[in-house]
């Protein structure tokens, strides 16, 4: 069960992947589900992420940048009219 709101000491701990697994595996399987479920939504939201950079390098090409060009020339086409307040 996760420990919502409860503040954690800070641990620096020198440590590699073999090692976390063999810890990991010593976990009460409720815990380790939790683990796996956790790693598995990591794992996925940074897979679309990378996806997702690829899907908009085009908006970063020279030339690219038609919603800028379009409020720039809404912003032009107003004309802006001061009165003086009554």
């Amino acid at each position: 069960m996760a420990m919502v709101g409860v503040r954690m000491p800070r641990l620096t701990v020198d440590i590699d992947v073999e090692q976390i697994n063999a810890h990991a595996l010593q976990l009460p399987q409720a815990a380790l589900v939790e683990l796996a479920d956790g790693l598995q939504e990591r794992t996925e939201t940074l897979a679309m992420m990378k996806r997702a950079e690829t899907g908009f390098a085009e908006w970063n090409e020279e030339g690219e940048d038609i919603f800028d060009r379009e409020a720039e020339a809404r912003r032009a086409s107003r004309i802006i009219v001061m009165a003086p307040m009554a």
